[in-house]
């Protein structure tokens, strides 16, 4: 295929990818605000608080209902309905419909999965060199959003007598907001090794690529870290196990969308590895 029309549809299927990438990013985001807003209605300090002022209000309402009834008495004869009720009603308690983030949030996901395997089967018109790149560049985008996005929520709560679902503790973690959190804590080493695996690592090795691919040869430090090269894998796993440690019928965790970008990059990353190998490999020179 002649080169420019390779160079064109290489960055067509990138801007799609990385619109697709900033829609996910931004619902992933949206969904995370929902989730917690709906967990922090649930709250058991919320729960006691408005049981309080319940009781608060029902103990006024019984000093106070012989004079609510000659009101309301007054009222009928009046003719007064209370027109503001169906105003306050309509379309929810706020007024507005819920929107539904989750769902675009896995729509936006299966459109980039779709475009990237549409990216993968260019290997059979693309020169190598453009193909690797776009390999690089779309591993790029795909680990962003598997680092930076919510990949785990974590609720405990439980079905409380008085005051129905309650909720104890909500947690949304993602890789980067994970090693946050472990750094605060004083859980240095662990955050390291998340830094290193999940961060470092990825970045230099998809740069030690992009200089292969440059120089046409085979980059040095890429043997080095290839011995790691499921680390992050192997980091992705720990990171799940703990953050769902203790699941029980009280205990809810759900996995969401950016576990399939850190999975894509980690697919790409090989892809990468195996062409920049096959054609400027070490192996390959002495041949």
């Amino acid at each position: 295929m002649n080169k420019s029309i390779s160079y064109g549809i290489s960055v067509f299927l990138l801007a799609v990818l990385a619109y697709l990438a900033f829609l996910t990013n931004g619902y992933a985001k949206d969904y995370d605000q929902q989730l917690r807003a709906k967990a922090n209605q649930h709250m058991i300090d919320k729960k006691i608080k408005k049981y309080l002022v319940n009781a608060g209000k029902e103990a006024t309402s019984m000093m106070t209902a012989p004079m609510d009834m000659m009101t309301k008495t007054l009222d009928k004869i009046s003719g007064k309905k209370g027109k503001n009720h169906a105003a306050k009603n309509a379309g929810g308690s706020d007024g507005t419909a819920a929107v539904d983030y989750g769902s675009k949030v896995r729509n936006t996901t299966i459109y980039f999965m779709i475009v990237l395997v549409v990216l993968l089967l260019t290997y059979f018109v693309f020169s190598k060199n453009v193909y690797i790149v776009t390999v690089l560049i779309a591993s790029i985008i795909a680990w962003y959003i598997g680092v930076f996005t919510p990949i785990m929520t974590m609720e405990v709560w439980k079905e409380l007598p008085v005051f129905g679902h309650t909720t104890f503790i909500f947690q949304s973690r993602g890789i980067w907001s994970t090693m946050e959190h472990l750094w605060d804590h004083a859980h240095y080493v662990v955050a390291i090794m998340v830094i290193i695996f999940s961060v470092l690592i990825p970045i230099v090795k998809t740069l030690a690529l992009f200089v292969a691919v440059a120089k046409k040869t085979d980059a040095g430090i890429i043997e080095k870290i290839g011995k790691w090269s499921m680390a992050d894998v192997f980091v992705m796993a720990i990171l799940l196990a703990t953050m769902s440690l203790n699941t029980e019928d009280m205990t809810t965790a759900n996995i969401h969308m950016a576990i399939y970008f850190f999975a894509a990059y980690v697919v790409l990353s090989m892809i990468g590895s195996g062409i920049v190998d096959k054609e400027y490999g070490v192996h390959t020179q002495h041949a």
